[in-house]
Parts: structure tokens; sequence; C-alpha cells
């Protein structure tokens, strides 16, 4: 269900990692430039979030020319965009709709969040999402980047310089301008330069060292997978618990404003029904507004909890996708938690 979220992201991140692949070890065939624009602009017009790719791949693509190929190449690479965004303006038009104009309001999410965060998201990221493990991974990229430097390898040097630089331009940006926002989705592009300054680190250090921090890796995924375990989503909850429930009365309690509603649910709205469902919905949570009309639930004591899970939307995994600061700082004091009460 969930998953028309993530395949966007994760494709486009994908085809962007086999763009940059191409530009890497083939960009001195004119084809490969060719063929590594094509799967670029695939990328940016999939899922536009991670534009600050696409500039990396030109800067980098135009450092690594001579000098009397370096506007063709480019040339070549930003063509398959041109003609790609041409072919769908005009299919687009052949419905009365303007591809361009559609993807100009496409996502919201770009805007949800706090713009003075900028400057810092990246920090807060890693230490309320990732926690402990965030810390060392902090520590372990910067001693990446030493070795790195240290290495002085021309082609290491300008891929981690460019990766930083559009991260703190971008920074910047949102800090400064605020017609955008930092959020997870974006910061994950550079999820990329991290394994490159850690592949640094496996390249320099001792075996021992390396299965050190192989176990390291092993306890952070392992955390992640207990962390992703301990929330629940509301269809998830509701299918697995339908065949001892289907032909029970419901109860809805939001303790939150519903956005969006569970459908597919025999709403019911009786005093005594025989099931509560406690925060089965996908809540408002922009602008900060959503916090004042928070209700806590007090479970009547004559029904029994029989799950209860932290809500998706509680988590900082996606309180950092589009809530301001006020508003993960909320989740963080008020969990919202999905509960099934039956009546006992």
């Amino acid at each position: 269900v969930y998953l028309r979220h993530i395949l966007p992201y994760e494709n486009a991140f994908l085809l962007f990692i086999a763009s940059f692949y191409l530009l890497v070890y083939c960009s001195n065939s004119l084809k490969f430039i060719i063929l590594a624009g094509f799967l670029a602009a695939i990328a940016l017009t999939t899922y536009y979030g991670y534009f600050t790719f696409y500039f990396i791949l030109i800067f980098y693509l135009f450092f690594n020319q001579t000098m009397n190929k370096k506007l063709l190449a480019v040339f070549l690479f930003l063509l398959p965009l041109f003609a790609l965004i041409t072919c769908y303006e005009w299919f687009s038009s052949r419905l009365d709709v303007s591809y361009l104009e559609h993807l100009s309001g496409y996502s919201s999410s770009i805007v949800q969040g706090s713009p003075e965060e900028g400057l810092v998201f990246a920090f807060k990221y890693f230490f309320f999402v990732e926690g402990f493990y965030g810390a060392i991974l902090i520590f372990l990229s910067i001693v990446g980047f030493y070795f790195v430097l240290k290495n002085n390898n021309r082609q290491q040097v300008l891929i981690l310089i460019l990766f930083l630089g559009a991260l703190l331009s971008f920074s910047v940006y949102v800090y400064f301008w605020g017609n955008m926002v930092f959020y997870g989705r974006v910061l994950h592009m550079y999820y990329f330069i991290v394994i490159l300054l850690l592949a640094a680190i496996f390249d320099k250090i001792s075996i021992s060292s390396k299965m050190y921090l192989t176990i390291f890796f092993i306890l952070q995924m392992y955390y992640l997978e207990k962390e992703m375990h301990g929330i629940a989503y509301p269809r998830n909850v509701f299918f697995s618990l339908y065949e001892n429930t289907k032909d029970m009365k419901f109860k809805y309690i939001n303790e939150l404003k519903c956005g969006s509603s569970f459908v597919g649910l025999p709403f019911n709205e009786e005093n005594k029904a025989a099931v509560q469902l406690v925060n089965f919905c996908f809540f408002y949570h922009y602008p900060n507004s959503f916090i004042k009309e928070y209700q806590a639930y007090v479970n009547p004591h004559n029904y029994i909890v029989i799950e209860k899970k932290l809500h998706f939307m509680s988590h900082p995994f996606y309180t950092f996708e589009y809530c301001t600061t006020e508003g993960k700082q909320f989740f963080r004091d008020h969990p919202i938690f999905i509960q099934v009460l039956k009546k006992d």
C-alpha cells in the first residue's frame, strides 16, 4: 500500500547512481555520456527532489573533460532531459494539461518544514533518527574525509567536493531564502557519499579493524530493523486483525485531526462498540495548528488492549519528512499510538 510513496524515490536514486557510474568509468565515450544523460533525465522526472544530484553530475562531467570537449559533453548530457520534457509536454497537451505546470505543484513536502533548520538539519537527522549510530557515522565520515584528502586522488576529491558543495549550497539556500525546506528524502541522497567515505576507511585499515567495523554495521542494521518493527501502519494493523474482528462493531477515536481516514472499515459511532480503533488515520501534520487540536484519549477501564504500537507518523523516521521544528518536538513529547481495544 505504501510502496507508491517509496518506489519513485528509490527508483530515481538508483537511476542517478547508474548515471554517475557511467560518467565515472565511461565518460570518454560520447554515446555513454548520452546514455548517462538519459538515465539522469528519467531519474529527475521520476522524482525531482534529488535535483541537486543532477547538477553534481553536470559539474563532474564538466571537470573531467578536456577543454575542447567540455561544452559538447555537457550539451549531450542535457539533451535527453530536454527531449524527455518536450515529449512529456507534447503528450500531456493532447489532454489539455501542461506537464510542466503540473510538475510545479506536484510535491507539497518541499515546503512542509522549517527553513531555519537548513544549516543544522543533517546533524539533527542523524541525532534523532539514526541515534547513537548516527553520531558514530558522522565521526567515521570525518575519518573517511581525512583518508580521501590524504590519498590525494583527484577524482575522489572532486566527487567529495561536489557532494559536500551541493549539500552546503542547498542548506544555505533553504536557510536564507526559505521557499524550500530540508527533509529526510533529500538528505538520503547524501548517504551515498557517506558510503564512499566508509569505503575509503575500509581501504586503509587493518583486517581486524575491518572486522570490528563490520560488526558495527550489523548492529546498526539490527537497530534499524528493531525500530521499524516498533512502528505500525493503520492498514497493516487492521488487516492482521480483521479475521477476528470483522463481525464486530467498530468505533473510531482519533487524538489528532484526521486528514485522511483509513477507508474500507465498517464505520460505526456507537459508544458501546465492541472494538475501538484508536488513531487509525493519516493525521494533519502541517502547519502547526494541528497541535492545538490534540486531545489525549484515556482507554476505558472495561476494554483490553489487544494491539498497541507507535503510529508511523509519530516516529522521527517520518516527522523529519514533513514537520516543522515545533511539530517534531510535539511528536517527541506526545507520541501517538495505534491501538485496538476490545471490550472485556
